[in-house]
């Protein structure tokens, strides 16, 4: 299943519209890039052959009124829309003029801006919903004391959280897995993350350390584990 995707360049030149910000996904309401919906499953499958542009295996997308270029980056399984053009009444080579000029000043397909852009998003999304989900299970585990809590982050990173309570302190302990659902291994920098998410919901007061245990138990060796000691709120 490819991706469907629209280069900035595309999207702000062709057809120009605003680049929204990074924690909305870069699909524009636009009759061009629904098309490339549809076409993005089976991609570069069932898509016409542009001629004027030669190598890589660049397909026209049409509709009534627009005509496109769009490239299936194997690598990434990213279905691009690279180029878009009104088509003219009774001149249909304008568009295509279009694409080839593009291709030719070397600006038909994606640059790093859109590959960083990708990866941002990526990033932005996942820091919204872990912050979402994290401050839920935190409030349920603040409502049942020592009940641990596990939540799968995103659909995707096992984690788990119990609160314990006393008249004026709390403790908090978190644990992330190493191994994401599928068994693949997690970055360094997403755990981290995750347990900075997780600090910011409590107050600045929390003393935080790493733990080699979990509630005086072992931890297997996919868990990251941290300890938090503060006032009660």
């Amino acid at each position: 299943m490819n991706q469907p995707r629209v280069t900035i360049r595309c999207l702000e030149e062709d057809l120009c519209l605003p680049l929204p910000p990074l924690t909305e996904v870069l699909a524009p309401k636009h009759e061009l890039y629904e098309r490339v919906v549809e076409y993005a499953p089976t991609a570069p499958a069932g898509l016409e052959p542009i001629g004027c542009i030669p190598g890589r295996k660049v397909g026209k997308i049409k509709t009534s009124r627009w005509r496109g270029a769009a490239w299936v980056d194997e690598s990434k399984q990213v279905f691009w829309l690279l180029a878009g053009a009104l088509r003219r009444q009774g001149d249909s080579g304008d568009a295509y003029e279009h694409f080839e000029g593009l291709y030719r000043s070397d600006r038909l397909y994606p640059v790093d801006d859109d590959y960083v852009r990708l990866r941002a998003e990526a990033v932005a999304r996942f820091n919204a919903i872990a912050a979402d989900a994290i401050r839920s299970v935190l409030d349920a585990a603040k409502a049942n004391c020592g009940q641990q809590f596990d939540v799968l982050l995103a659909g995707w990173l096992p984690m788990r959280i119990v609160v314990r309570l006393d008249d004026t302190v709390q403790e908090v302990w978190i644990a992330v897995s190493v191994l994401d659902k599928d068994g693949e291994g997690v970055s360094k920098e997403t755990i981290q993350k995750v347990f900075a998410i997780t600090e910011l919901q409590l107050s600045d007061d929390f003393e935080w350390e790493p733990r080699s245990d979990w509630l005086g138990e072992p931890l297997d060796w996919w868990i990251v584990a941290r300890y938090g000691l503060g006032p009660r709120e």
